[in-house]
């Protein structure tokens, strides 16, 4: 399945290519997904100026898929760039600028924005590095959305979000009561969560510390008002995180809750959030992200949409028809 990238090459920083049969490790750059791949051939960018958005080509390797790649905007670069990949085996087209696929996450919000009245109130639970926010700020510009995140040094990620003023930040985890559990912190800060006792992280070798946990329940009290959206990646503690937001349930419209697959450890399974949410009235809408192991390629997490059973969107014109 193809994969898409893209490349950033930034002023003073040296860009490396490998070709991805030999051996090369894709690492990830950084916010919204910036590639850097290694190689032994690589060039020097000195003092150009920052890429130009729309320069963009496909860049393609037979067998291995396609990858969607920003190129300098310094021309010389350019050709040196592209003369690079194609000694690796790749092909360089120009892409469509005005054509672009969007990510099942995008392809529910452009929905939701076109059959509903936009939410007013939106709350991001395992905020992270805020870029669900920023995806739904895309479609939802006007509505106040509250970022709950029990890592307190990733607030920095989010800084430009928090200076508007319909955007704030808890440092807090979730779950079904109120108190206090040791986070486990990983290599990835995407993956700390609240899943091992402190034996088992002791014999790991995990460091964990003491956070403040709080509950949907208690934001609503705090807050005055019920969000019509909410998305909860608690890391493997959703289904508890669902158990704790009574006062929501039948009146929030919209929940996006990740659920584990073939992730059997996982409490939060595809099944059990199914059977939760659809005893509180809710039907499946939509699914926005697909995480596949990746040896096995099995799906292993997933993101599902449950919108209200009794909400105006599923009478909506553009739901009755296949086109």
């Amino acid at each position: 399945m193809a994969r898409a990238i893209r490349l950033n090459v930034m002023p003073e920083q040296e860009a490396h290519l490998m070709h991805p049969h030999r051996g090369a490790r894709w690492r990830e750059g950084g916010e919204g997904d910036t590639i850097c791949a290694r190689s032994r051939k690589k060039f020097r960018p000195a003092g150009h100026a920052d890429p130009d958005p729309a320069a963009h080509c496909l860049l393609q390797h037979p067998g291995h898929g396609m990858y969607d790649v920003g190129l300098p905007e310094d021309t010389m670069l350019r050709r040196l760039a592209a003369s690079l990949l194609r000694k690796l085996g790749f092909e360089l087209r120009r892409i469509d600028s005005t054509k672009r696929t969007l990510s099942p996450l995008e392809g529910f919000l452009e929905t939701w924005a076109q059959i509903s009245v936009p939410p007013k109130f939106i709350v991001d639970v395992g905020a992270n590095h805020g870029k669900w926010t920023r995806t739904a700020l895309q479609y939802f510009p006007e509505a106040s959305y509250l970022l709950i995140e029990p890592q307190d040094e990733l607030k920095t990620y989010s800084e430009e979000l928090l200076g508007s003023g319909n955007i704030r930040w808890i440092t807090a985890g979730v779950g079904e009561q109120a108190g206090e559990m040791q986070l486990s912190l990983m290599s990835r800060d995407d993956s700390a969560n609240f899943r091992l006792t402190k034996m088992e992280a002791d014999r790991l070798g995990i460091p964990q510390r003491a956070v403040p946990i709080t509950t949907l329940d208690e934001i609503v009290r705090s807050e005055g008002r019920i969000p019509e959206m909410v998305k909860i990646d608690a890391e493997g503690l959703d289904l508890r995180v669902l158990q704790g937001a009574t006062t929501l349930l039948g009146k929030t419209e919209v929940f996006l809750v990740e659920s584990g697959v073939c992730c059997l450890e996982l409490e939060n399974s595809f099944h059990a959030i199914y059977s939760f949410l659809s005893s509180h009235g809710y039907r499946l809408f939509d699914f926005t992200d697909f995480n596949r192991a990746p040896k096995s390629h099995a799906l292993w997490l997933t993101e599902m949409v449950f919108v209200r059973g009794d909400s105006p969107a599923w009478r909506h014109a553009r739901l009755s028809s296949y086109e």
